[in-house]
């Protein structure tokens, strides 16, 4: 059974590995996630766009100081940043996203309310 979650739904693809699928604002689908493996057997996310292209990728690396992070790489191969999993002021745990050159982009969560209950 899929799960949804916001704009995106999980399923499996016919291998029965895993898939996101992503829609817009008006369930429009934008894009696929399938997590696989490369040929060293190490995961990787494939993000495919609604045409069914490959158009980046996610891989498990470090930084200089060893410290594990997510490398987003094109369709080239060329990194274009970096994810890592730390914590808000909380203490939930949140990925915070920066570009190749160190530019803070996003970041993204649990999404469940602070003190249990929706902020109004």
């Amino acid at each position: 059974m899929a799960e949804d979650s916001g704009n995106t739904k999980k399923t499996k693809d016919w291998l029965g590995r895993d898939v996101e699928e992503h829609f817009g604002d008006n369930g429009e689908p934008t894009g696929k996630t399938r997590f696989t493996k490369d040929w060293l057997g190490r995961p990787v996310q494939e993000h495919i766009d609604p045409a069914g292209k490959k158009i980046a990728e996610t891989r498990k690396g470090t930084d200089a100081f060893g410290r594990d992070r997510a490398v987003h790489v094109n369709d080239k191969g060329e990194p274009i940043g970096f994810s890592r999993n730390e914590k808000d002021w909380l203490g939930r745990p949140v990925q915070r996203h920066v570009t190749n050159s160190g530019k803070p982009v996003g970041e993204s969560g649990s999404g469940k309310p602070a003190f249990g209950y929706a902020p109004t």
